[in-house]
């Protein structure tokens, strides 16, 4: 059984669910909206969330998502759809 769990967005590789796969992290993947996100947090303790730049995560995700989560990792040239003051504070 796997100790870790992902929210993956899905216009992500399947190369990178391959290797988070194979690592023994278990993965979800559904299309991700910043619509959708509050309801999807909490659906599972997820430990992870993966995002591609154009998905927006405002303060309401991050106050609503499980205490699980630890780590926001976003895909591209920066983190600004990620306000990082915020993330570090909840």
């Amino acid at each position: 059984m796997s100790k870790y769990r992902v929210l993956l967005d899905e216009k992500i590789e399947n190369h990178a669910r391959t290797l988070l796969n194979d690592a023994g992290i278990k993965t979800d993947v559904a299309r991700l909206k910043t619509s959708n996100l509050t309801s999807l947090m909490q659906a599972r303790p997820y430990d992870a969330l993966i995002v591609r730049e154009t998905v927006r995560i405002p303060l309401e995700v991050m106050e609503a998502a499980p205490a699980s989560l630890k780590i926001i990792g976003v895909l591209g040239d920066s983190p600004r759809n990620v306000n990082l003051v915020e993330a570090t504070s909840c």
